[in-house]
Parts: structure tokens; sequence; C-alpha cells
């Protein structure tokens, strides 16, 4: 057996959807892949989780849990969204006010002055020490892979970086010292991450592209899988389907669900249905203000009830952007139901290679006839719709992903020994 240890510190949300109802794609990949591969020998998996509270489990679907408590997480993420760290002085950025910064801040201030808490390189050290791994994967480039890749250094273990989205490999990262993404993730940590992980694992083309030429590292692509066990056959027809889907969460950058309300504005006809996860409170407020009479509003479903409504939808509108995408699972989820999509951008080149849906180039006029065609064209949608699921069976199954993961990234015998830890 080969002992493998996943950072996945904020999957448990995917694990146990009672815990909370933040979770995104990083973390339910880290969670469906873990299980997947744990089914499979040679591999032992353990996957490494932090939540508010202890977690009362240790093991689930022959996934081994190593894990802390951290009370503190839900005031350091309010924390992290409003104020953002600089290298120089003055080191914080206000970017968001928030009335409660003004206890929040000075407390936190306060238990890293006081060393409450060991830094979070040794925390990781400790629970890495505790997987007892031969070989460990950090998801996403951010301040727990840089944590990781630092303890795993120290213990002289392998640890494979494994992208999972463009904004991983951004160029201000590079160009700029003092650049903090959206999510809190500065150019040291991303620098740190890629030149210093003993392999780089890719989700596309592009990501290996961009990689070589701003890192100089070469990266292995495995594409995203998903599991179709949760999306059985026969497939609803079109007739059977009642609305168009649109998932996501609240916030102007990323997801972008003014504009899936600006293409169905143009579909007056047409019914729509946004699941978003609530996320700014400003974008929140303003989607309510201006949802069109043809929009209806839901804030969570359960990842367990999801694929009922891609099997409702007639067709699935994505108005993700590629600067903060990676390659969005729920394509993969919607062409696996037999959902025809529309989208604002074509992620790796998807959509005109699986055949499954169209793609307008951030057009949003284009998006609304694209979606009013497949509304009233059964031919043409059966068409997508068929395409779009012998694609993901073929190209993005969890068999393929796995299989792809172990040809790489298990270590022989001689790999063990060229890493050794440093003092």
């Amino acid at each position: 057996m080969t002992r493998i240890a996943i950072v996945g510190l904020n999957a448990y949300p995917a694990i146990n959807p009672t815990a909370s109802r933040n979770v995104g794609g990083l973390e339910n990949f880290a969670w469906t892949f873990a299980q997947a591969l744990a089914a499979v020998p040679p591999w032992q998996v353990t996957l490494l989780l932090r939540h508010s509270q202890p977690i009362p489990e240790t093991a689930l679907q022959g996934v081994r849990f190593v894990t802390y408590a951290e009370p503190l997480r839900h005031i350091q993420l309010n924390a992290g969204h409003c104020v953002r760290r600089k290298p120089s002085f003055p080191y914080l950025a206000l970017q968001r006010w928030d009335p409660a910064l003004l206890w929040q801040v000075p407390l936190l201030a306060t238990v890293k002055a006081l060393r409450l808490r060991p830094p979070h390189p040794e925390r990781l050290r400790c629970l890495l020490l505790e997987a007892d791994a031969e070989v460990i994967v950090a998801l996403g480039v951010n301040a727990d892979s840089s944590a990781a890749i630092h303890a795993a250094k120290t213990l002289g273990k392998p640890i494979w970086l494994w992208l999972r989205s463009n904004g991983d490999i951004d160029e201000r990262f590079f160009s700029d010292d003092d650049f903090v993404d959206p999510y809190a993730v500065s150019a040291a940590d991303c620098r740190f991450c890629l030149h210093n992980a003993t392999g780089i694992l890719c989700q596309t083309d592009w990501q290996a592209r961009r990689l070589k030429q701003l890192s100089g590292r070469d990266g292995v692509i495995i594409r995203n899988p998903v599991d179709l066990h949760r999306f059985p056959l026969p497939l609803p027809r079109s007739e059977e389907r009642d609305m168009v889907l649109w998932l996501g969460r609240m916030d102007r950058f990323h997801k972008r669900p003014l504009l899936a309300l600006e293409v169905a504005r143009r579909c007056p006809d047409v019914p729509f249905l946004l699941i978003a996860n609530r996320s700014d409170a400003v974008v929140e407020s303003e989607v309510r203000a201006t949802c069109p009479p043809n929009v209806t509003l839901q804030d969570y479903v359960p990842r367990s009830e999801i694929g009922a409504y891609y099997r409702r939808a007639r067709v699935f509108l994505s108005t993700g952007a590629t600067e903060h995408e990676g390659f969005p699972n729920v394509l993969l989820e919607a062409a696996a139901c037999g959902t025809p999509i529309v989208s604002l951008e074509n992620f790796d080149n998807f959509l005109t290679t699986s055949g499954c849906g169209t793609a307008t180039d951030g057009d949003l006029q284009q998006a609304a006839i694209a979606v009013q065609q497949l509304w009233a064209s059964t031919v043409t949608w059966q068409s997508f719709a068929d395409r779009g699921r012998a694609y993901v069976e073929q190209h993005h199954s969890l068999r393929n992903c796995v299989t792809a993961f172990t040809e790489v990234c298990q270590p022989k015998t001689d790999d063990l020994t060229k890493v050794s830890p440093q003092p």
C-alpha cells in the first residue's frame, strides 16, 4: 500500500453538509477524489481537515481523517475578506468595512502576538506527522498549500501541488510583489508553492502553458473528473425539463450572477432558477433588488440533491470568469445529465471539443439567443445532450482521473530517497 495525505483543510462541509453551507469546488473535489482513490489499490488515503469545532468522525468511505479544531476560523475568514495583507508597511489594506473588525483584528493580533497557537506550517507539520504519508497532495495555490509544502520539505516528503483554478497562476503574482488576489492569496505564497512543490498537476492545457511561461516549470495535465454514479441513466427528455439552471455564489468577479440576470431579462418567456450561495452581501442585495419576474432565487441546495436540478434543467447557464475559474465541474455535471450548456466563456475549449453547448465570448445577447434556441429546438437540444454525456463518460470519469494520478504520482522505491529532510 502507498500512504497518501491530501491537504483539503476546508473540505469537512463537503463530507458533512450539516457543518456549513460554505463549500466550493475545491472542497467537493477533495472529498470526491479522496473516496475514489481510497477504493483503488495501492492507495491508503488520509484527508487533512480543520473545522471550528472538533470533528467527530475519524474515517469514512475508506478515507482516514487527521483533524484539528480552529475556533476562531469564522473570525479569520471575515477579517480576511475585509482586510488584505501587504508585505510592506502599513502591512494591512482595508478592502471592505465591517464594524466587527474593531474587535476581530485586535483579537487575531493578540492571539498571534502571544503565540496562543503554533504557526500554520508547524500545525501542518504535526498533521503530516500523524498522517505518516509517503506522498502528499496540496490542492490549489493558497496559504494552506504554502504551509503544507513548507512542512513537507522539513519532513523530507514529496508533495504534489494540484492547481484548482486559473487564478492560481495569475501573472500578477509574478509581476507585483504586493499583489493579493480576491481570496487573500499573496504573491509570496503563490511563488513559494510553484517553486517548491515536488511536482505540479494542472487541470487544463492552458494552465500547463501558463505555468511554464511564468515559472519555467512543467506541469502534468489530469482532467477534472465527474462521478457518473451520481448522475445515472436514463436521462429526462427535453419536454420533461422546465427551467434554465445557474449555479454559483453571490459575487461580482467570479461566478457573476448579475450577468445571469441580464441574460434572463432578455429571455422573458423562459423560466430561470439561480441557486446562489451567499457570499457578498452587497451583491446579494443587488441581485434581489433587480431580479426579473422570470427568475427564481434559491440560496442553498445540498450536494446530494443537486443532480435532480440538473435533470430538471433544459439548459445550464454559466457566467463564470476564466480569470478565476479553473475548469468548472458544474459543466461536467451538466453534461453528465444531458443538459446542454450556454456559457459566456469556453473553458479549455470544452464546449467546442465536446459539442455539448455554445460559448458566446462574453456576449450576453448571443447567450440569450442560444438559450432561446435550445429552449425551442428539440433536435439541437438532443444532439447537444447526447454528445455531452458521451464525452464525459469517455474523457472525465473518476476512473480515468485515478488511473492518471496513479501513473504520475505513485512514488517509486528510489523516489522516496531523493528528498531529504531540512534541518
